[in-house]
């Protein structure tokens, strides 16, 4: 049995709906949720909870994204371009946050320790969200409808191109 951390049972209780429109509040229901263990995340006494949360949460939401991106329907495109709109910046903070707190502390010997191997696990999960969102408006942005979001590819791209690459101490 797994035992769902405060506020995640909700979500896990709107994916078993059938019906999308019976879930509506899902995507607001997990920014809270990341937006909250984020900076319970990094304060100066972490909780503990806070890096599972965010992994199951990100979890979530990728799964629910790649179901979405999946749907070759004008709704799901629709729903699709909102989402983008709504989580483009928050999983841009994310993971930058993310990259450079892990970029700055990476060591031959830090990567042994289970609290790198989380952030890198949270950080790969913020990403892949992140990029699975991008890339497909990337296909959609020579769509007039869906132009508003070349500005959140452009930026997607160029800070992907920004990681800084060394190797290890």
């Amino acid at each position: 049995m797994i035992i769902l951390p405060s506020g995640l049972h909700c979500c896990y209780a709107s994916l078993a709906q059938p019906n999308p429109s019976h879930r509506p509040n899902l995507f607001d229901q997990l920014l809270s949720i990341l937006q909250t263990n984020w900076g319970l995340y990094f304060c100066p006494q972490p909780s503990p909870q806070a890096g599972l949360v965010l992994r199951r949460a990100l979890h979530v939401l990728y799964t629910v994204t790649k179901e979405l991106v999946s749907k070759r329907t004008p709704d799901g495109a629709q729903t699709m371009r909102q989402i983008c709109a709504i989580w483009a910046q928050p999983l841009s903070d994310i993971y930058e946050q993310f990259a450079a707190d892990t970029f700055d502390n990476l060591t031959s010997e830090s990567i042994m320790h289970p609290q790198m191997a989380e952030k890198i696990m949270i950080g790969h999960l913020a990403f892949k969200c992140r990029s699975t969102m991008l890339c497909w408006l990337w296909t959609k942005v020579n769509n007039k409808d869906f132009a508003d979001g070349l500005p959140a590819v452009r930026r997607f791209f160029a800070s992907c191109s920004k990681l800084p690459y060394r190797d290890l101490p």
